[in-house]
């Protein structure tokens, strides 16, 4: 089973009705969690394999977390403002083959904590730049994660970090012991979608920029303790 999950809210369905377009063709099940919604669009009821949600309260992008997962299937997290290409799920699957999938934890936006005589740099593999080898990291953009279900972190774990899931979420899976790549690509395989207009209420402008103690404080403490960060696959055991 490969399953999608995807959280969105209102001012973003057309955003969120094109990546569905994108993606339910790809998987065989693609959840959509709709925060703040108060019905289900009509646009969803076209596609058999889409589970709308409307969670209880708003759990922004902590909603991607929501949907139970079984331990063996191929979990995808995806966001509303990203254009991914009919073989982004193809793609990702071969790319991973020929890795270790019960320690490995896969995605296309990166960054990377390298350490050099003077001191720490941070290197960022941004999804729509290409990217020639896999390549281990220290954050993984949670709208480009591909992993087994049995490594995904509950919704509880998650929903603290509203806003700053991908901190959170590398967090735990330096905890487990598991390592998180950077997954090759073309230049502009993947696309950003998000309209000027809608930025300013975008995640990264209200909480990475706007109040970086929320999560700051957490990413440091672990992210330059990973080994196999700026390393391309397989690094050494």
């Amino acid at each position: 089973m490969i399953q999608a999950h995807l959280a969105t809210f209102p001012p973003r369905q057309a955003l969120m009705e094109d990546v569905v377009a994108r993606l339910a063709p790809q998987v065989d099940r693609l959840i959509v969690v709709l925060n703040e919604y108060k019905t289900v669009p009509r646009s969803l009821s076209a596609y058999d394999n889409v589970v709308p949600v409307i969670p209880p309260r708003d759990l922004k992008d902590a909603g991607k977390f929501m949907p139970p997962v079984e331990p063996n299937h191929i979990i995808f997290l995806v966001d509303d403002d990203i254009a991914y290409p009919a073989d982004y799920v193809a793609k990702s699957l071969a790319a991973a083959e020929s890795c270790k999938w019960m320690r490995d934890i896969f995605g296309y936006q990166g960054n990377a904590w390298l350490q050099d005589a003077v001191r720490w740099r941070v290197e960022s593999y941004m999804f729509r730049r290409p990217l020639a080898e896999m390549t281990g990291v220290g954050l993984l953009g949670t709208g480009t994660v591909m992993m087994l279900g049995r490594h995904l972190p509950r919704l509880d774990q998650m929903e603290s970090a509203k806003g700053f899931v991908d901190v959170r979420f590398a967090r735990l899976m330096f905890e487990r012991g598991l390592r998180l790549w950077a997954l090759p690509r073309g230049d502009k395989w993947l696309r950003p979608t998000l309209p000027a207009e809608l930025k300013a209420q975008s995640l990264y402008q209200t909480v990475h920029k706007a109040q970086p103690d929320l999560y700051v404080p957490e990413l440091r403490s672990f992210v330059t303790r990973w080994d196999h960060m700026g390393q391309t696959y397989p690094a050494q055991d």
